[in-house]
């Protein structure tokens, strides 16, 4: 933030030798700067340059993703530890055929592989992961998405005899404890994107109608994202975390290359869906680990790399653009020193955070409209009330 307003200085100086023109292109270029280096602080890069990935899902204090190497062209399942501060992965699982997903449940990880003229569906004990895989079920169509709930493994599935189409897949139902009896067909002609468990149900994307849907003895509709987002949602993914659905969501123009993560309270679902972090760039795929949400960027050109990041869960904001609407309430003195007085506002409940949109302060406003600054570095902070005013502010050193 300093050398971009030293350098604004520093035009400001010269404006004189520049003409017009390239004094207003220089400072929008170092405006930019500025930007770009503001939305890389909003969340932490966990692996930098992975290898072609698209599916993440975590394990205990493990990340495991499917990969693939481009040098031995073959595909892998790799499990890094997320206590690691250099993660380094350890291959578990390696095939020449196509891994499609991965689900755990309890401490077994199952996966499908597939190929042109087989597929299977195969499973590793986690506490042994040297061991090979068991192949579970030898199937004769494509099996694309897998979830475990209560001994009952679901499989959203594409004819193999014809040419694949993703919109036109099978919902599957099988038994674990008695596999022989074969699949209840749950659904036909589904576009799924992703299966889920919520509430120890199947919850799954519905990608032809962009809708939710959670399965019990029948599918039963739960809400519509097409029409929350005016049809401008692309899920690839979703995590859930108790009550909380995420959804990543890339945005592709021929000028943005950008993206959010969208949450939904599904205990609440009258709040309909919000934007829980807007600073990541084209994320496809997504998985919750305790406190922090793992997130696949698919990254294009050196300006957003490909990277898997991970965001905070329980920041109370992970993105300042959410509270940088505006100074809606008057604050004063600016900059203050000890006490900020808050200009004709009902008593209420506030919080206070920095500009990398951490939380530094909370309480509620008294009817004497004061708040105690005194605990607080010196900095810039916004300061956001229960009814979603805002302000900003400077807190300097007192006299």
């Amino acid at each position: 933030m300093y050398i971009a307003l030293i350098d604004f200085h520093l035009v400001l100086e010269k404006q004189n030798s520049f003409n017009t023109m390239n004094t207003i292109k220089y400072i929008f270029i170092l405006l930019l700067i500025f930007v770009t280096l503001e939305v890389k602080c909003q969340r932490e890069v966990y692996l930098s340059n992975p290898s072609f990935t698209r599916v993440l899902i975590t394990y205990q204090n493990y990340l495991l993703v499917r990969a693939f190497d481009s040098q031995s062209e073959r595909h892998n399942i790799v499990m890094y530890d997320l206590l690691d501060i250099e993660p380094e992965g350890n291959v578990i699982f390696s095939s020449d055929e196509t891994i499609s997903d991965l689900v755990i449940y309890g401490d077994s990880l199952y996966f499908s592989i597939s190929n042109r003229l087989e597929s299977s569906i195969q499973v590793i004990d986690l506490m042994y992961p040297d061991n090979e895989p068991e192949v579970l079920l030898e199937v004769d169509f494509n099996p694309i998405l897998l979830t475990v709930i209560q001994n009952r493994l679901f499989v959203s599935a594409a004819d193999s005899t014809t040419e694949f189409d993703s919109s036109i897949q099978r919902l599957l139902e099988y038994d674990l404890g008695a596999l022989d009896h074969g699949p209840i067909l749950i659904a036909d002609s589904l576009n799924i994107v992703d299966l889920d468990i919520y509430d120890d149900e199947l919850i799954f994307y519905e990608g032809e109608s962009e809708s939710i849907f959670i399965y019990d003895t029948e599918i039963e509709f739960l809400f519509n994202v097409l029409e929350a987002f005016n049809g401008s949602v692309a899920i690839n993914d979703v995590a859930i975390r108790g009550n909380e659905l995420f959804l990543p969501n890339s945005v592709w123009t021929p000028f943005i290359r950008s993206g959010e993560i969208l949450k939904v309270d599904l205990s609440k679902l009258e709040n309909g869906i919000s934007v829980f972090s807007d600073e990541v760039c084209l994320p496809h795929s997504v998985a919750v680990n305790d406190s922090f949400i793992y997130v696949l960027e698919q990254g294009i050109f050196e300006f957003c790399p490909k990277v898997v990041s991970r965001i905070n869960l329980d920041d109370e904001i992970t993105s300042v653009s959410q509270i940088r609407g505006g100074n809606d309430i008057i604050v004063y003195p600016n900059p203050v020193a000890d006490v900020l007085f808050v200009q004709d506002k009902e008593a209420g409940d506030y919080k206070i955070f920095n500009l990398d949109g951490k939380q530094v302060l909370s309480g509620i406003l008294d009817l004497n409209k004061q708040i105690n600054l005194t605990v607080i570095p010196n900095g810039f902070y916004y300061i956001l009330f229960d009814d979603g005013s805002t302000a900003k502010f400077q807190k300097i050193n007192g006299n």
